[in-house]
């Protein structure tokens, strides 16, 4: 289930569509395994595909803050994604011009990328740092809004044939833990930052990073 604002969304079988009307979205989403246990609820599965896209009244970039909450007595549990993710840009007939949109992930039980994954995005950050936008138009940084949980992590597995992480422009992955066996290609940098908290600035496709809180593992 999710909940925001500035994003309306159509669903089939295997599929949803998430339009954004606005230059930033955050979307909460609450899975529906409210389970205890240790392992990584599987919030993605490997047949369902998400596309982002902009409304045809918004044509430039966007970017979506999905935050990924478990609660009950999965609170503090890992989320899975098995599934294929893809943002698009569409021009005013409504069109797909490329890939586009900057889309982010946080939860702060961890992240697990499976090897059935594919994202076919704008730009990608993965985080179990509480983070947010640096400003209304998301363009120039997120800042962390809050800690980590010690030893939450970030982990992309080892990809299958024509999986794995495609980014147009940057991809980010902030957490205490970062395991990284998978394929991650991206036209722009690529930042790994083991951390409790910190701040990213993009500057024409490079990071300034400030750590403020560091990880001892």
């Amino acid at each position: 289930m999710a909940s925001g604002h500035q994003i309306s969304a159509c669903s089939g079988t295997n599929s949803e569509t998430i339009t954004i009307n606005t230059p930033t979205a955050v979307i909460d989403w609450t899975p529906q395994d409210t389970n205890s246990g240790t392992t990584a609820i599987d919030f993605l599965p490997a047949n369902k595909t998400v596309t982002y896209e902009n409304d045809v009244e918004n044509l430039g970039g966007y970017t979506v803050l999905n935050r990924i909450l478990p609660g009950g007595d999965a609170a503090g549990r890992g989320i899975a994604l098995n599934g294929t993710i893809v943002s698009n840009l569409l021009d005013e007939n409504g069109e797909v011009i490329g890939p586009g949109g900057n889309i982010w992930f946080y939860s702060p039980g961890g992240l697990l990328i499976g090897n059935t994954a594919r994202f076919d995005v704008g730009s990608l950050v993965l985080s179990t740092v509480p983070i947010g936008f640096q400003n209304s138009s998301a363009t120039t940084g997120l800042v962390s809004t809050g800690s980590a949980t010690a030893g939450s992590s970030v982990r992309i597995d080892e990809s299958d044939s024509g999986r794995g992480v495609f980014a147009d422009n940057y991809v980010g992955v902030l957490a205490p833990r970062i395991e990284q066996a998978g394929s991650v290609n991206a036209g722009g940098s690529v930042a790994y930052i083991a951390a409790e908290a910190a701040n990213l600035n993009f500057n024409n496709g490079l990071f300034d990073i400030t750590v403020s809180t560091g990880s001892i593992i």
